[in-house]
């Protein structure tokens, strides 16, 4: 360390003179910079986290892009954007986290798993959609759709974690409305309940989030229907005395559009695995991965909910963007970017320099 800092801070801060003296002086006295703290995160995950590209690249071109995994075995080295900490997060999902899609791009270029999950299952979809990080869930989810192909990004939109919770459960928890309404256009079932009988309402009751509550009542999901212990969504408002989300409920379950759609919901079930993959691909069939698709496709056809702000996020659906080219052109091209030429002057004069004490 120096003053204190290690490099861990430095690559959280976005301190690069930090990170390129502590380097020269780990390299005179042979420390391994990259080796795990505590939790098991390093410095390329402190980095992600933070969007410090310039400190990860820079870590990038030092290790060239290698380094000691002692939770994957003894003397095992793997690329940096596949170093796991102990809850089993690599930088991708840390960058995720922040949606951070440049720093995404970027550790997706050098090796990282665009669909690795967690130690209880969470893909780098499910966090960015319980995050409300819609820019980077659209990144993600078109990245996976030109480079792994339908299949996989089907199954990755349906995955579930540990505790049985998909994507769609993610975005319902995270109360973003513009999330939830993406991947209800991207074809992701919405009608199931979990293992004690809760829909996405119930979770969205119990979770306190109005708005999301007020569109999936809005969308067609009953108010009423009961989980397998007796307990409508409804009633557990009533129960929790939201009285705010009871008068969304009602107001939401007597609009006709939302009735409508209640009448609808069974044949719409029983249909949904063939609807979820012509609503992922569009009218138009499959998308090449050649030409992975811009924002501006994404738009909504649900409708908004009576008194709904469909830009509560600033980001609507109808301006998504990057596309999924963009995003990785501007991580190349950082990647390509030569460091400047004093880190590396400056690393040489301080390995020279402790060399010589």
């Amino acid at each position: 360390s120096y003053q204190g800092m290690g490099i861990d801070t430095a690559a959280a801060t976005g301190n690069l003179p930090l990170c390129v003296l502590l380097w020269g002086m780990a390299a005179a006295r042979k420390i391994d910079l990259l080796a795990p703290d505590e939790l098991g995160n390093t410095a390329a995950h402190y980095a992600a986290a933070a969007k410090t590209n310039e400190v990860l690249v820079f870590l990038l071109q030092q290790t060239g892009n290698a380094a000691v995994s002692p939770l994957a075995g003894p003397g095992v080295r793997l690329p940096l954007a596949k170093l796991v900490n102990r809850s089993g997060e690599t930088p991708l999902l840390l960058a995720a986290q922040g949606g951070h899609v440049t720093t995404a791009a970027v550790l997706l270029q050098t090796g990282g798993d665009v669909l690795h999950v967690d130690a209880i299952g969470r893909s780098a979809l499910m966090i960015s959609a319980g995050r409300r990080q819609l820019m980077c869930l659209h990144w993600l989810v078109e990245y996976i759709l030109a480079n792994r192909g339908e299949e996989a990004a089907v199954r990755a939109l349906r995955a579930v974690d540990a505790e049985g919770r998909g994507t769609l459960r993610y975005a319902v928890e995270g109360g973003s409305v513009n999330v939830v309404e993406y991947l209800l256009r991207r074809g992701v079932p919405a009608w199931g309940v979990d293992r004690d009988g809760r829909s996405l309402l119930h979770w969205a009751v119990r979770r306190k989030m109005l708005s999301v509550a007020r569109f999936l009542t809005h969308y067609g999901m009953d108010p009423f229907a009961k989980d397998a212990h007796g307990l409508s969504a409804m009633e557990a408002a009533a129960a929790e005395g939201d009285h705010e989300m009871l008068r969304a409920l009602r107001t939401a379950a007597a609009h006709p559009l939302a009735s409508k759609r209640r009448h609808e919901r069974y044949g719409r079930h029983a249909h949904e695995r063939g609807w979820g993959v012509s609503l992922l691909f569009g009218p138009a069939g499959p998308r090449s991965p050649a030409a992975p698709a811009v924002g501006g496709e994404v738009r909504s056809v649900l409708g908004a909910p009576p008194g709904e702000d469909a830009e509560e996020e600033g980001v609507s659906l109808g301006s998504l963007g990057p596309s999924s080219d963009e995003a990785l052109s501007k991580g190349v091209g950082l990647l390509r970017r030569q460091t400047p030429w004093w880190p590396a002057a400056w690393a040489h004069a301080s390995l020279v320099f402790f060399v010589l004490i």
